[in-house]
């Protein structure tokens, strides 16, 4: 691939990601790895401090997280109940 189509291909993935139409479409992609919430949760029962640190924007953040998490905890628990906190340095603001 030449230097013009590198930038072209360069060009298009940054307003993808710009306009947010790459996290749209990254959901369906992920494979949720059933033992990492339930490990964070034995991290927690022992008293450790989870703490959640993104640059994505919370609602993006939740989707995925939700995606990803919440079918492998027990009961009503969801991944927001795994964290301390959750910090973003996107625009959004703290949680």
């Amino acid at each position: 691939m030449g230097d013009h189509e590198m930038m072209a291909v360069g060009k298009a993935l940054f307003r993808v990601h710009v306009e947010g139409q790459l996290k749209i479409m990254s959901q369906p992609y992920v494979e949720p790895d059933p033992e990492l919430p339930l490990a964070l949760l034995d991290q927690k029962e022992v008293g450790k401090r989870l703490l959640l640190i993104t640059n994505s924007h919370y609602i993006y953040t939740d989707k995925m997280m939700r995606h990803s998490f919440n079918r492998f905890l027990p009961n009503d628990m969801n991944w927001r109940d795994l964290f301390e906190m959750v910090s973003q340095t996107s625009s959004d603001s703290l949680l």
